[in-house]
């Protein structure tokens, strides 16, 4: 027989992975919304401060790459949320490769 106790820092991060949402308007939508919109803004400022990309005209018969925010909650040694995170991230499994050999 397993000790329940042992696996209670696993059963604890089990249930934030539970609660984090996987969609913006799953996130809007959740108690804490305040908590994870900001998360979203300070993804944001961080992306625009350092630059991450340029706006262009998309080439004539491109197309765009998606992208999709994922949240995550961070949680500390005690396993109580001490922060919310979002990412936006881009969906580069659509890129393909444009050069001629």
């Amino acid at each position: 027989m397993y000790d329940p106790a042992r696996y209670g820092e696993w059963t604890t991060i089990a249930d934030i992975e539970s609660k984090e949402p996987t969609t913006v308007a799953e996130a809007v939508a959740r108690q804490g919304k305040e908590k994870w919109l900001n998360a979203m803004n300070d993804e944001m400022d961080s992306l625009h401060a350092n630059d991450v990309w340029d706006l262009v005209e998309l080439p004539k018969g491109h197309r765009e790459i998606g992208s999709k925010w994922v949240f995550k909650l961070k949680a500390n040694a005690e396993g109580t949320v001490e922060r919310y995170k979002a990412r936006l991230v881009a969906q580069g499994s659509s890129q393909k490769n444009w050069r001629r050999l």
